[in-house]
């Protein structure tokens, strides 16, 4: 990419702040599941399933947002 350089700002302001709610939450989802896992293995797979779906979901929603960002405002700078 040749303008990486730039990019990479806008790209860090969306990426950021899910990567760091991602890492806050990861004790306590692990806890949860390890919860769930002792009393019905079942059901942590499902939480964890769930967990991972919803995440997947926003991650490419967002990543489709940034990408008509970046795609718009590099567009001629290329």
């Amino acid at each position: 990419c040749q303008r990486w350089g730039d990019m990479r700002y806008d790209i860090e302001k969306v990426w950021k702040p899910i990567q760091q709610q991602l890492f806050n939450d990861q004790k306590g989802v692990e806890a949860e599941a390890l919860q769930l896992y002792q009393k019905k293995p079942k059901k942590a797979i499902e939480f964890l399933t769930n967990y991972s779906i919803n995440w997947g979901d926003e991650v490419v929603k967002e990543a489709w947002k940034l990408g008509d960002y970046i795609w718009t405002k590099y567009d001629e700078k290329f």
